[in-house]
C-alpha cells in the first residue's frame, strides 16, 4: 500500500512539473511571436508617391483617393485592424504612414473607371517592399457614353444521357429578348440564330475524352475540347475573340471591351480545352446587332451532363457598335 501511495505521489509530481514546463514553453513561444509582430509593425513603412493620369498621360484633377492601412491585430494574424482615410488630389499624391503592413488604395473620378491597388511591406529578408514607391503611375480609363444593353447570364447545357441540349436563342433581338430553349436530340434545322454547347467528337460521333486529375483521388475522364457554336445564315455574323492585353482581374476585364469591331467576324465556332480555368471574352455580331460576351469555365453537372455559363451584352440599337458597360 505504501508503495502504491509513493507511485501516486511520483506520478502527480511529474504531472505538475510537466504542466509547469508546458506553461512556461507556451509563454516563451508567445513572447517570441509577440516580439516578432512588434518588430514587423515597428519596421513597416508605407511611403507611396505617384501621379494619376488619363489614358493620354495627362494629369487628372479632382480625384478622390480612399485609403485603408492594415496590420495584424494579434500575434497569430487571425484578425486585421485598419485605419481609413480619404483625400481629394489634383494629379500628384503622397501617402505616408508608419506601423502598418499593407495599404489598399482606391482612386475614383466621375466619368472614369475606378482603380484599386493593394501594396505590402516586405515579409521576408530582401523581399521587394511594394509599399515604398516613388513614381506610381495610376492611369484611369474614361467610361465614355454608356447605353442600356440587352444582358444575358445563363447556363447552356449539354446532356448526353437524356439527349437534351439547351440553346441561347438570339432570333428576337429586335424585341430585346434573349431566351433559353431546350431540345431533344437535335436543334431544329429552321432555327435562325442561336448559340449552343457542343464537343469535339470522333468519326462515330462520340465525345473525345482525356484523363485529367481534377482534385479527385482518381483521374477523371473529361471531354478534351468543348465548342461554342453559333448558328446564323449570314456570313457576316460570328465571333471575334478578344486578346487580353491588360493585367486586370477577370471580373473587370469585360469593361475593356468598349467598341465592337465593324467586321472580321469570321468565327462561327469557339473551340477550347474543357479543362480551361479562365474566362474567355469575345465580340459578337448577330444580324444588325453588335455585342460582347464572356464564357466561364465549363462544368460537369451532378447528373453527368455538361454546362457552361454564357454572358452576353448586346446593343439593342441596330448597327451601333458601342458596348461599354460598368461590369
Amino acid at each position: 500500500m505504501k508503495m502504491l501511495y509513493l507511485i501516486v505521489i511520483i506520478i502527480t509530481g511529474l504531472s505538475i512539473y510537466c504542466l509547469g514546463n508546458d506553461k512556461s514553453d507556451r509563454q516563451r513561444r508567445y513572447d517570441v511571436l509577440k516580439r516578432a509582430r512588434e518588430r514587423l509593425i515597428n519596421s513597416a513603412t508605407v511611403n507611396v508617391k505617384g501621379t494619376v493620369v488619363n489614358s493620354h498621360g495627362t494629369k487628372l484633377d479632382d480625384v478622390e483617393v480612399r485609403i485603408r492601412f492594415n496590420r495584424p491585430k494579434n500575434i497569430w494574424a487571425t484578425e486585421t485592424e485598419s485605419l481609413e482615410e480619404k483625400a481629394n488630389i489634383n494629379g500628384d499624391f503622397h501617402i505616408k504612414k508608419k506601423g502598418y503592413t499593407s495599404i489598399s488604395i482606391r482612386f475614383l473620378k466621375k466619368g472614369y473607371h475606378a482603380k484599386n491597388f493593394t501594396l505590402y511591406t516586405g515579409k521576408k529578408e530582401n523581399e521587394h517592399d511594394s509599399s515604398v514607391q516613388n513614381d506610381l503611375k495610376v492611369s484611369l480609363r474614361e467610361i465614355g457614353t454608356l447605353v442600356r444593353l440587352i444582358t444575358y447570364d445563363e447556363r447552356i447545357n449539354f446532356d448526353p444521357q437524356n439527349k437534351e441540349i439547351t440553346v441561347c436563342d438570339l432570333s428576337n433581338l429586335q424585341k430585346q429578348e434573349i431566351t433559353n430553349k431546350t431540345y431533344k436530340n437535335n436543334i431544329p434545322q429552321n432555327f435562325s440564330k442561336c448559340i449552343y454547347l457542343d464537343f469535339e467528337k470522333d468519326s462515330d460521333g462520340n465525345i473525345i475524352t482525356e484523363s485529367i486529375q481534377r482534385g479527385t483521388p482518381k483521374p477523371q475522364n473529361i471531354p478534351k475540347n468543348y465548342i461554342i457554336k453559333f448558328i446564323s445564315g449570314a456570313d457576316t455574323d460570328g465571333f471575334v475573340l478578344y486578346s487580353q492585353k491588360n493585367t486586370v482581374s477577370t471580373y473587370k476585364l469585360i469593361t475593356y471591351l468598349e467598341e465592337a469591331p465593324k467586321e472580321s467576324y469570321n468565327l462561327k465556332e469557339i473551340k477550347l480545352p474543357f479543362n480551361i480555368k479562365n474566362s474567355v471574352f469575345f465580340y459578337i455580331k448577330c444580324g444588325d446587332f453588335y455585342g460582347k460576351g464572356e464564357l466561364l469555365a465549363p462544368r460537369i453537372a451532378l447528373d453527368g451532363g455538361y454546362n457552361i455559363t454564357l454572358k452576353l451584352w448586346i446593343n439593342p440599337k441596330r448597327n451601333d457598335r458601342n458596348v461599354r458597360s460598368l461590369n
